[in-house]
């Protein structure tokens, strides 16, 4: 698999993350599918969910200017650490998921692999070239 595959793939599961986060904080899709349904205050979930929704929007920013999609903000130095970043983020992540007590979040134990490993693609393809 490319690269550009890759970028293109992380880009479309970042938005539809998006989508989900967005979703969860105006009550379309149940809150009990996020945070183990372990959130039982109101404020707690939002304040998760919009720090959720930021993280997955700095990504998809980072996505975007890593591919060339958009014109660098941030200095190449920021970028591919922040990449790096997100695959140790997304790693551990998949591990906590696997290890889960619901159902629900050992699933998502899938996408956060698959992101991982395009991210490794990703990371892996650009120290061959710079």
């Amino acid at each position: 698999m490319t690269s550009k595959s890759s970028i293109k793939i992380l880009i479309g599961l970042t938005s539809l993350t998006i989508l989900f986060h967005i979703a969860i904080l105006l009550g379309i899709m149940s809150p009990k599918l996020v945070w183990g349904g372990r959130v039982d205050l109101e404020r707690e979930l939002y304040i998760m969910e919009i720090m959720s929704l930021l993280v997955s929007l700095y990504f998809l920013i980072i996505l975007l200017i890593h591919s060339g999609f958009i014109r660098p903000m941030l200095n190449t130095k920021v970028i591919r650490v922040s990449l790096w970043v997100f695959l140790v983020f997304f790693s551990l992540n998949t591990l906590g998921n696997v290890l889960a007590t619901t159902n629900i979040e050992k699933l998502f134990a899938l996408p956060t692999l698959v992101m991982s490993i395009l991210l490794w693609i990703i990371l892996r393809k650009s120290s061959r070239t710079g």
